[in-house]
């Protein structure tokens, strides 16, 4: 998989994570649903990023 794929999937990670928890925001889950979306989604984020610099070095 190239940069250019990885970069574009943390950009809409970012973006359906915002939606994500703007919507779960309006609804009244609570607080402990949207820390834990929160959560999942930068995991997501971390691995995605992980991977780009594990991919530069090689």
């Amino acid at each position: 998989m190239n940069n250019k794929k990885i970069i574009f999937d943390i950009v809409m990670y970012i973006i359906f994570g915002v939606i994500g928890l703007y919507l779960v925001s309006k609804t009244d889950f609570g607080t402990g649903v949207f820390v834990f979306i929160a959560i999942l989604y930068l995991a997501a984020i971390a691995y995605k990023v992980k991977q780009v610099f594990s991919n530069s070095d090689s």
